[in-house]
């Protein structure tokens, strides 16, 4: 979450480790809707900034079934 919040310059290990889980979870239409809510929570609770979460999968080397962008999130 750091690096999301602007806390750190870089994603930790265990957020990419987090992330590499996602292109399993995001195989199916219901894994993509919840990763959106879940998203679009945090963004809000936490203070994520979008523009830091779409940056998140080339900073990390993983690449997702899941766009992380909350403009795409619309469930």
């Amino acid at each position: 979450m750091p690096f999301l919040t602007h806390a750190s310059p870089f994603p930790s290990a265990p957020c990419c480790e987090g992330l590499s889980k996602l292109h399993d979870e995001g195989s199916t239409t219901q894994g993509r809707q919840d990763f959106c809510r879940c998203l679009k929570e945090a963004s809000h609770s936490f203070g994520v900034d979008p523009k830091r979460a779409k940056e998140l999968s080339p900073k990390c080397g993983v690449t997702t079934s899941v766009p992380i962008d909350l403009d795409l999130c619309n469930t």
